[in-house]
Parts: structure tokens; sequence; C-alpha cells
């Protein structure tokens, strides 16, 4: 019996029944230790095994951090012939910089949060900053400014957005002005001011990282989003490309990250992800329960597969004292 025959005859039944799924969209829920890893493997080995004219180039495999893609990678081309080797397997930021954007703007450049840091700290003046700016340590608040700059790009407003909003908050106060005492005036025009100091900081930030072709990694995927929205021809080619798209951890995606699916599902919406509900561990960048039910609301439904879902419950790494 050859490895890979093994490796499948090894899995349990409801592994199996998610290796074997027919085409369109599931949603594996899979708890710690249950095989998640392992049955996105053997679905991209079945997948290849069962049609030989499929090449590895058609499909896309991502993850959230490098170790997690090379571990599949290995895995996959382990158990796969030669065209395992062609299969996309990384890191949304690395698909968004290296496969949507860079072809069209070759000179774009990562940037980490420290150097980002550096330069709006280099930039204060350009910041104006008044109710968020403390004279002894001028640079107090700038690790608050990346991650909110961050939760407003996962969230898919851009510096625009923000400003309509926030002339929206201005709007409404002046609405409501006759209705209000002095002290509610007095702090709502607080607030308006700082919200006003946080949209100019964005646009500047903005401004700042475009002028020198940098992109954090919360900008990746807004600018990858919108990409491709502007760019219907260029998302249906990504989309005929990419038939089959596999997501682990998908616990840990955001508003941005799923929009970008969506703009990848084209036809076929041959998604496979598998999430742990327990484990959204980049809640601080927006990942939720909510990236289930947006995935049923987008995916599932439309497919006419509103319970196309299933469940990994056994366990394969702790004991049962442990659980």
């Amino acid at each position: 019996m050859s490895e890979r025959a093994r490796t499948t005859f090894s899995l349990n039944d409801r592994q199996r029944e998610a290796v074997e799924h027919d085409e369109g969209p599931l949603l594996v829920v899979a708890g710690a230790g249950t095989g998640k890893t392992r049955v996105i493997t053997e679905r991209i080995r079945r997948l290849l095994e069962e049609n030989p004219a499929l090449s590895g180039e058609n499909i896309l495999g991502l993850t959230f951090t490098d170790k997690a893609a090379a571990e599949m990678k290995y895995r996959v081309v382990q158990a796969t012939d030669e065209r395992g080797k062609d299969v996309w397997l990384g890191t949304f930021h690395a698909f968004c910089l290296n496969v949507v954007l860079k072809p069209f703007d070759s000179d774009l450049d990562p940037v980490e949060d420290i150097d980002h840091w550096i330069l709006l700290r280099r930039n204060m003046r350009d910041l104006q900053l008044e109710r968020y700016l403390k004279l002894h340590e001028p640079g107090t608040f700038l690790s608050d400014f990346l991650q909110f700059f961050s939760r407003c790009q996962d969230e898919l407003v851009p510096p625009d957005d923000y400003d309509r909003y926030v002339e929206t908050l201005a709007q409404r106060l002046e609405a409501a002005r006759p209705q209000l005492d002095p002290e509610d005036i007095e702090d709502r025009e607080d607030e308006l001011a700082r919200q006003r100091e946080l949209a100019r900081a964005y646009r500047v930030s903005d401004r700042l990282l475009r002028d020198r072709r940098q992109l954090t990694f919360g900008s990746m995927i807004l600018e990858a989003e919108r990409k491709l929205r502007r760019d219907p021809e260029l998302a249906a080619r990504l989309s005929e490309r990419y038939r089959y798209i596999l997501v682990d951890e998908f616990q840990d995606t955001n508003v941005a990250q799923i929009e970008l699916l969506r703009l990848l599902a084209g036809r076929h919406r041959n998604f496979f992800v598998v999430g742990d509900d327990d484990q959204a561990i980049y809640r601080f960048r927006g990942a939720s329960f909510a990236s289930f039910k947006r995935f049923a609301d987008f995916f599932l439904a439309p497919a006419g597969r509103p319970n196309g879902h299933l469940a990994l419950t056994e366990n394969y790494r702790s004991s049962q004292r442990i659980l």
C-alpha cells in the first residue's frame, strides 16, 4: 500500500466526509487537535488525484502565518505528485501583495509596524495633534493610532470613508444642538474634535505611505480588495485560475479577508474553509464567530446549502483528561 493510500485510510469518518466533499462551498468546524491541516492536505491530494487534468496552479490555499503555510506546503508536496509543487499556499498578506498588487505595482514595499511608527514620529507636525499630544512624550499615542488605522482597514474603511463618517457626526451635532444643554454640547464638540484629529492623522498616514510606495499589513488586504472590486476582469481571471480555494484557521478572518474571498468566488464558489469557533486569536484584528455567519450568508445560502457544514470532534492531540 502506498504512503498516500495509508494516509487516506487512516482518516476517520468525519474527516473522510470533508475530504470527499463534492464541488461547492463547505465549512468545516474543527476544534484543536482534530486534524484541520491534515484535512486540507488530504482535500488537495484528492482533488489532484481524481482530476488528472487539474493543475496545481488551479488550487489556492490561504492561512495566517508563514510557518503554517510552510507546513501545509511540505505536507502537500509529500502527499501528491509533481503537481503539488505548483499549488499556491501562503498567507492572505502574501497573496494580496504578490499575486494581486505587485504584478501591477512592482515597486510596492511592505513596511513593519515599527517603521510605520517611526515614519509618523518623524512627521508629527503634519499630524497636527492637539488632544492626542503629550508634550513630555509626543509619540505616546502613535502605537494606538497604528492599531486604529489597522482596524479601519480590516473593516474596509479607508481615510475618505472615515472623513465622511466624521462629517456625519458634525451634522448630527448641529441638528441636535437646539435640544442640548451647554454641558452636552461641550462634550460632543470635544468628541467631534477628537474624531476630526483621528481622521486627519489617518489621512496623513495614508499619504505618507503612498508617497513612499509602502504598504502596511492591513493596507495590503484593503488595497487588494479595492483592486479586485475596481477591476472585475482581474477578479474574473483570478477566479478562473484558482478553481479551488481552501482556507485554514478560518476563525481568524476579518471583514476585509472575507470580502476578498467573495470577489474571488466567481462562478465556481469552490470554497473549503476550516476553523475553530473557540479560537479566534486575531480578535484584535476583527476576527470573531461572525466569520462563520458571513461565510454562510455569502456562500452557503446562495449555493442552496444553508447547512453546508460539518464538525470534526475527535481529538488526536490531547488525552480525555486534558480535554
